[in-house]
């Protein structure tokens, strides 16, 4: 028995564009601010993508977590490129908790 066999290449761009396409993406700058967001997290929060460019980290945070030392050694942590892996509480446009969006810095 012989398999139809049809050649898929599956590149780089199919690859990009199915986790853009199934997954939440945030990534920051150096300055702790939004470098790159997709249409799903913007979502999620409540944001258009446009809102969310530029706007700094701590803005997205609960206040519990912003203004305290834990927020700061968590930065550090990631300037110095250690891994952080855990759920991050976050805050969505109209002020409630999003706890469901995974963080996987490495």
């Amino acid at each position: 028995m012989q398999l139809h066999s049809s050649t898929t290449h599956v590149t780089d761009t199919h690859v990009v564009r199915a986790i853009e396409n199934n997954l939440a993406i945030i990534r920051f700058d150096e300055h702790r601010r939004v470098a790159y967001v997709n249409e799903i997290f913007a979502k999620t929060m409540g944001y258009e993508v446009k809102e969310l460019m530029g706007r700094p980290h701590r803005d997205l945070c609960l206040p519990e977590f912003a203004n305290s030392p834990q927020y700061d050694l968590f930065w550090r942590k990631l300037m110095q490129g250690l891994s952080y892996h855990d759920k991050i509480e976050r805050r969505a446009a109209d002020g409630h908790s999003v706890c469901d969006l995974h963080a996987n810095l490495r």
